[in-house]
């Protein structure tokens, strides 16, 4: 599964009919039972979901879409290493007014609460296995009575939710082991990479045949060589795009600069593409 942004012209729920033709009019690709899943999931009244897959399967991008289809308020924080409860709880921004030039506010956690009491609300702590291990426990009492603790000015604050209106999303790269509590009070879906013959599907309806089996091939090399970052759609679009206006770019270069960004996974991807036999990629269609 992996997501590329498209047209953007109807965000409510009741003009798409389902959640699995609002994403491909989006232009994200995703199999029907996922996406009847999470339709079921994000309308009940458990509404906590980890999704996990590798980079590039468009987990954070599913979230953003899934938002949209509901029209519900998206907060987005993106989590790195290191990550705690207190910078989940609190930001601190600057002020003129303090002595110290700094003044707290409402981390994403207690935002997101908050505004559920009056709408409905995405939200989405992105690469979550990066945090710390203590983090989990802040978030139980969240998923399990909405609420969290807040010491401001030395004065303890509960920040309350509607469970009816906060949808939760946690992604992962699978960095960490999460603690069994908190998978406790999660649906689990990991998203992997789509089938090679449904990006040639995919391909096929914006390009000519031998620029589609040249870009699925490259497609199905980045899977094949275990890279940490396979090609998505969306990098496969925008290199077929150019090769399709015509460029004196060597190919080498191109992959390169659209596809395979990082110097470990180059080195694995060109290691891979001098051991295969080209194009098998499609019913045996060879070119």
């Amino acid at each position: 599964m992996q997501g590329v942004r498209g047209n953007t012209n109807q965000d409510s729920r009741e003009n798409q009919g389902s959640l699995y033709r609002f994403l491909q009019e989006n232009g994200f690709y995703i199999d029907s039972p996922i996406a009847d899943l999470l339709e079921k999931i994000t309308s009940n009244t458990r509404k906590a979901i980890m999704l996990r897959g590798p980079a590039g399967v468009g987990k954070t991008q599913l979230t953003y879409l899934i938002s949209r289809y509901l029209n519900a308020e998206y907060i987005y924080y993106q989590c790195t290493y290191g990550t705690d409860e207190d910078m989940l709880l609190y930001k601190y921004v600057p002020s003129e007014t303090s002595k110290s030039g700094i003044k707290i506010a409402l981390g994403p956690v207690p935002r997101a609460l908050m505004m559920s009491q009056k709408r409905k609300v995405v939200l989405v702590l992105d690469e979550f296995d990066k945090t710390r291990p203590t983090a989990d426990a802040l978030l139980l009492d969240v998923l399990q009575n909405f609420r969290v603790s807040l010491y401001l000015n030395d004065d303890e604050t509960i920040v309350s939710g509607n469970p009816d209106n906060l949808i939760v999303f946690l992604t992962s790269n699978d960095m960490r082991e999460f603690s069994e509590p908190l998978l406790r009070r999660l649906v689990v879906i990991t998203l992997n990479p789509l089938p090679t013959t449904t990006v040639y599907e995919i391909l096929k309806k914006q390009f000519k045949e031998n620029i589609v089996l040249l870009l699925t091939q490259i497609y199905d090399d980045t899977i094949k060589a275990s890279l940490r970052k396979p090609a998505t759609v969306q990098e496969l679009i925008q290199l077929g795009e150019i090769l399709q206006s015509g460029v004196n770019t060597p190919l080498r270069d191109l992959i390169r600069m659209f596809i395979v960004k990082y110097d470990d996974d180059w080195v694995k991807f060109m290691q891979y593409v001098s051991s295969r036999e080209p194009y098998k990629f499609v019913n045996d269609n060879a070119n």
